[in-house]
This record gives structure tokens, C-alpha cells and sequence, in this order.
């Protein structure tokens, strides 16, 4: 009686952390209106939302973007910016103040001629900080 209720215990134990282990790796999943299913749901990005965009900075798998998806985006308040087919989103870059004025007049387009046009653009430093802003590239 002793050594089954020990076996039983063992089996309940074990199949609990196998349950707890299962569910804390495994890929959240979730089903769109269309019946496909979006592995690691939670990472899922909204290309309406500037935030979710931001998120992920550097995906592993880049996400590709229109160039009528950046054209939504296209004020100080929500500016993304395409640059030689990759896709910005400059809006906290536009929130810190460490640009000049005519960042704008890329908000919502594609500015690589704009951006090419001003020298301080090719230096390490400009490159490093656009690299942060980087959600995407150009379709």
C-alpha cells in the first residue's frame, strides 16, 4: 500500500511539471478570423500602430511594409520614414527634438534622396541611431 500510494504521488508530480513545463514553452498560438494560425501571437505586430511596430526593433524575421502602409504614417505624432527599402517609424526621434525640422517632409514617404542629400547622414552616429528606429522593409 505504501509503494503504490509513493508510485501514484511520483506520477501526479511528474505529470504536473510536465504540464507546467509544456505550457510555459510551447509558442502562444492564436487563430485569425480566416482560420490560419499566428504562432507566438503575443509578439503579433499592428502595422496601424506605431507602438506595436516599435516593439520590435530588430525582428529576426523582418517585416515588409507598403509603401501605402508607410503613407499612413505621416506626422510628427506617427511618422514612419523609408530609406532605401528599410521602414522607420522616426516618431520618438521626432519626440526627443535631435532633428531638424525638415525630418518631417519625410513622414509618410520614401526619403532615401532626402536622406542621402545631407552628409552628417553617412556618419557612424546617424546610421546607429537609424538603426534603432529600424520596424521593418519597404515591399
Amino acid at each position: 500500500m505504501k509503494n503504490t500510494t509513493i508510485i501514484i504521488l511520483v506520477v501526479i508530480l511528474l505529470g504536473g511539471g510536465l504540464f507546467a513545463f509544456n505550457k510555459y514553452y510551447s509558442p502562444k498560438q492564436d487563430v485569425s478570423p480566416e482560420g490560419s494560425v499566428n504562432i507566438n501571437a503575443d509578439k503579433a505586430i499592428d502595422s496601424a500602430s506605431p507602438e506595436a511596430a516599435k516593439t520590435e526593433t530588430s525582428p529576426t524575421v523582418a517585416v515588409r511594409y507598403t509603401l501605402t502602409e508607410v503613407e499612413a504614417h505621416n506626422n510628427k505624432n506617427d511618422c514612419w520614414i523609408a530609406i532605401n527599402g528599410k521602414v522607420y517609424n522616426a516618431t520618438e526621434f521626432i519626440a526627443s527634438g535631435m532633428h531638424n525640422d525638415k525630418i518631417l517632409n519625410g513622414c509618410g514617404k520614401d526619403a532615401s534622396s532626402m536622406f542621402a542629400q545631407i552628409p552628417k547622414h553617412a556618419s557612424a552616429a546617424a546610421q546607429a541611431q537609424l538603426e534603432k528606429q529600424f520596424i521593418g522593409n519597404l515591399n
